[in-house]
């Protein structure tokens, strides 16, 4: 078999892998125009009320705190200090890439989701629907908090564990973290600030987010990786050479 041979056997099976991604990244990207196509036009998804109306059956005075804790990080009051420390944290244990691909991502996807608002346009439950038990201001589609918890929490696990062998401490890291962006989710339909579709709108936008800044960081690794060890055998040949 010849090199040729060899290496069209090869770059086959990552073509075709690339292909499919493209095919997965454009379908999923008309998803997203469609869901907030229909979310700009339609007054309502199906089932909205009835998913809200059976989430808020569950109310009890300790559930109302607990929905409120988890939520109160999605606000920008504590966004914020919270995203400055634990980026701050990254910085001064050397996760530097990290810590800018999280920082980008979050900012980004907080511009996105502010401009998604306004041109949607989608009004936030009111009481004659649901039990509001948290007035909050703006339109609701996409959940902005659903998307910070996504893009924030989903993009530090993601860069952090990549290089992580699939040990049990890592399984434990990924559920711990699927568990919470599931209670965020629960949480905005249990306080009355959105409807199901806000939130899956939120978990699609931050999904997209994510997936994009993993890809990037996975980038700058691989070319920052190349170029220290092409960094560190330049001295080597230089000395060979004198010889």
């Amino acid at each position: 078999m010849t090199q040729v041979e060899r290496e069209s056997q090869t770059s086959g099976p990552v073509l075709t892998r690339k292909r499919l991604l493209i095919v997965a990244a454009a379908a999923y990207l008309v998803f997203l125009v469609a869901f907030g196509f229909m979310a700009a036009t339609a007054d309502e998804f199906p089932g909205e009320a009835d998913v809200s109306d059976w989430v808020q059956s569950w109310r009890t005075s300790w559930l109302d705190t607990t929905m409120k804790g988890i939520s109160a990080p999605g606000s920008t009051m504590v966004a914020l200090p919270l995203s400055l420390a634990v980026l701050a944290g990254l910085f001064v244990y050397g996760r530097r890439i990290e810590a800018v691909v999280v920082l980008v991502a979050t900012g980004s996807s907080t511009v996105m989701n502010s401009a998604l608002k306004e041109i949607i346009a989608r009004p936030r439950p009111t009481s004659d629907v649901v039990e509001v038990l948290q007035e909050f201001d703006g339109f609701s589609f996409p959940s902005g908090h659903v998307t910070y918890y996504v893009v924030f929490l989903g993009t530090l696990v993601a860069v952090l564990t990549s290089p992580m062998a699939a040990t049990a401490t890592r399984t434990l890291i990924l559920v711990l973290a699927a568990m919470t962006l599931l209670a965020i989710g629960v949480s905005r339909i249990y306080l009355g600030a959105h409807y199901w579709a806000d939130v899956v709108g939120g978990y699609a936008l931050g999904a997209a987010v994510v997936a994009v800044s993993v890809v990037i960081h996975r980038l700058v690794s691989v070319n920052l990786a190349q170029h220290e060890t092409e960094s560190a055998t330049l001295p080597n040949r230089e000395s060979v050479t004198d010889t």
